[in-house]
């Protein structure tokens, strides 16, 4: 079901293999038995909003973002999905409650968690665009897809780190010639000069 989507899933069964990991949040995937590519190496954000699951002294609680809190508000459901952060499997669900602005209270879990686990909605349209951005972007065929965790800031240095710049294309959803959002804006500008984009039309 799609609630349930895994990116890394995603890009195993499109024919890649993991061959290396940049610190914990870019997986670099190489393209199995095959020369038919037309780019030689693709960054692509494989990761969306998602709340972050902590122990208080009142029980479990989660911080969600407010890209999610826009989404949460106008569900009538209070179910949540919990990923395992490193794959982003989902390996619970779960009730919650609002209790402050940006602040869920855990009150049902089903499932094995752990302090720091994320919070994904059943129905989010941030997953959707990840994953329509994912799969037009494997159409191309890049001979190398490096998986980017844009969620969390350090993946965006330590990639600019370890790899040398301009030898990679930056794809990126994009609606009239501009990528959507902020936060895609943000890893545009962070990576400026190190990559050329590639605009993804998702109109």
């Amino acid at each position: 079901m799609k609630r349930y989507w895994n990116p890394y899933t995603f890009i195993e069964e499109a024919g890649y293999g993991l061959v290396e990991t940049i610190g914990n949040y870019v997986k670099v995937f190489a393209l199995k038995n095959s020369e038919d590519y037309n780019i030689n190496s693709i960054i692509v954000p494989i990761d969306w909003p998602m709340g972050i699951l902590f122990r208080s002294k009142r029980g479990l609680r989660g911080f969600m973002p407010k890209d999610l809190m826009l989404i949460l508000d106008q569900s009538t459901s209070n179910n949540i999905l919990i990923r395992e952060p490193e794959n982003l499997r989902v390996v619970a669900k779960a009730e919650v409650k609002l209790v402050t602005k940006n602040t869920v209270e855990v009150y049902k879990v089903y499932g094995e968690v752990k302090d720091y686990y994320l919070l994904d909605l059943p129905e989010n349209i941030w997953r959707n665009i990840a994953e329509r951005l994912l799969k037009e972007t494997l159409n191309i065929k890049p001979k190398l897809l490096y998986a980017l965790r844009a969620e969390v800031p350090n993946a965006l240095k330590i990639l600019k780190r370890s790899t040398p710049p301009g030898s990679f294309v930056l794809a990126l959803p994009c609606k009239s010639g501009k990528a959507i959002s902020e936060r895609y804006k943000f890893v545009e500008e962070t990576l400026r000069s190190y990559t050329r984009v590639l605009c993804i039309n998702l109109e």
